[in-house]
């Protein structure tokens, strides 16, 4: 993955181009272990703190610049990248979702389904924890996404400076599409954007 993410930033393409090119190229290397090994939380997170790392290693992300923002999509401010957290934590809740609807008239869904719960793995409780970890009792199948963003938005207002961008998105006057176009549709290179993200962040 990091030998990924160092040859997609030797390309020239811009920095929108390029957060996708690392969702797709690299960071979907771990979609095929998502599920298979048995991952805690905590360790997903590691691997987002080495993604961070190796884009600040980079310069394609820069300290003390908003690490939120990095996974916000590009129309609220954020710049698009994938949260390994955050896709584990769909595609855990995807997989029981599915074993718990087959379980019934598939022999095999059954067994998964049941082993997983033997052995209390993070799969078989993973709409608890989700429930826990959010705050939600809602149907968690449904409000995932809103509630991995809310979550985002709630860390940033939290924090003195990087909070005051996003006190806008309480303004009603606020035009949220106009303020936040030139994120989505620029033409500038990664380094010079994590630089604006630097300068905004800080102001």
């Amino acid at each position: 993955m990091q030998n990924r993410i160092e040859k997609l930033s030797e390309t020239k393409l811009n920095s929108v181009n390029l957060f996708k090119a690392v969702n797709e190229h690299a960071l979907s290397l771990c979609n095929y272990y998502i599920g298979l090994i048995d991952l805690e939380p905590c360790e997903f997170e590691e691997i987002d703190k080495l993604v961070r790392k190796i884009l600040m290693n980079l310069n394609v992300h820069m300290k003390p610049a908003c690490k939120e923002r990095l996974y916000l999509p590009r129309n609220m401010f954020g710049r698009g990248l994938i949260s390994i957290t955050f896709k584990a934590e769909k595609m855990l809740l995807d997989f029981k979702t599915s074993l718990e609807r087959r379980k019934f008239t598939s022999l095999r869904s059954a067994g998964i389904l049941w082993a997983e719960q033997q052995r209390k793995s993070h799969m078989a409780t993973i709409t608890e924890f989700l429930r826990i970890k959010y705050e939600s009792s809602q149907h968690i199948e449904q409000t995932l996404k809103s509630l991995q963003i809310e979550c985002l938005l709630s860390a940033i207002k939290k924090k003195t400076l990087h909070s005051k961008l996003f006190e806008s998105l309480n303004n009603e006057t606020f035009d949220i599409q106009t303020s936040s176009k030139w994120i989505v549709k620029e033409n500038i290179s990664p380094k010079s954007e994590a630089m604006f993200f630097l300068l905004q962040d800080r102001s």
